[in-house]
């Protein structure tokens, strides 16, 4: 888990979730019950996103929360 203020000043919680058929998402959640976002990350397991997310910069961070999208939504393989 990290932590991360964003440019507006919003602070996020970011977590890792791993989902079906081997996708792995940071999960970013904003503070006082605002919104969630997931960002889909390129590793091999939960283990490996959890390494990685203790090693990425906030800049990485703060570009992966401007990539990322909606918790609620889909991608085309329904996740």
């Amino acid at each position: 888990m990290r932590i991360l203020k964003d440019e507006a000043g919003v602070t996020w919680r970011i977590d890792v979730l791993a989902a079906s058929y081997g996708v792995v998402y940071l999960i970013f959640s904003a503070e006082a019950a605002g919104p969630v976002r997931k960002a889909p990350i390129d590793v091999a397991s939960e283990l490996d996103a959890s390494a990685e997310l203790v090693k990425m910069s906030e800049p990485a961070l703060q570009q992966l929360l401007t990539d990322s999208t909606p918790f609620e939504e889909t991608s085309p393989l329904g996740f």
